[in-house]
Parts: structure tokens; sequence; C-alpha cells
């Protein structure tokens, strides 16, 4: 079975990006997919009854400095504001929680 991989991020040295991978049946019901940046990626799907908007990502650590987790989630917020209110939302990926009181 075939699969299509939608991807955002660099393309040259493949380092940081996120990514979809749809099944033949799934590629057919993709309508758009936009590349937000290496961490975001849209994907929006029209079932027979719904309209679904998946949003892909993966969040900087606690460990990053706050500009750069400041952007992701105002960039995270924004895109939400963009999917139309009457589409289901799915917001799936890797918001890289850490858990434990180890501070190093």
């Amino acid at each position: 079975m075939g699969y299509t991989i939608l991807h955002s991020g660099h393309r040259n040295n493949k380092e940081a990006g996120v990514a979809i991978m749809l099944s033949k049946p799934a590629s057919k019901a993709l309508t758009k997919w936009t590349p937000i940046n290496e961490r975001i990626i849209t994907a929006q799907f029209t079932g027979k009854n719904v309209k679904l908007t998946l949003v892909a990502c993966y969040a900087p650590t606690n460990d990053a400095d706050d500009v750069t987790k400041d952007s992701f989630f105002n960039t995270l917020q924004d895109v939400a504001k963009d999917i139309p209110s009457h589409d289901l939302i799915c917001f799936a990926g890797d918001f890289n929680a850490k858990v434990g009181n180890d501070k190093s």
C-alpha cells in the first residue's frame, strides 16, 4: 500500500521538520495542506459528513529559550484561529513534556 508524506521543514539537511503520513484513502480525502514552519503543519480533510483539520506539531522543550517557546505557541494560536469554526480539529504531535523533578 502506498503512502503520501506531507512535510514541513528544511528540505536540504533533513534535521528538523514535522510530517504527516497518509494512507491512500486519507490522501483522497485531503483537500489542502499547509506547511507552517519546521514545527507545525496543517492538513484539511473532507469526509462524508465532516471536515477535519489536523494540526501536527512538536513543541520546544522547557530548556529552550523563552523567545523560541513564545514564538511556537503564538504561531500555534494563530493557526488555531484560522481554522474554520465548523471543522473538527485534531492537534497531534509531541509537546515535549518532561516529567520528574530533575532540573539537569
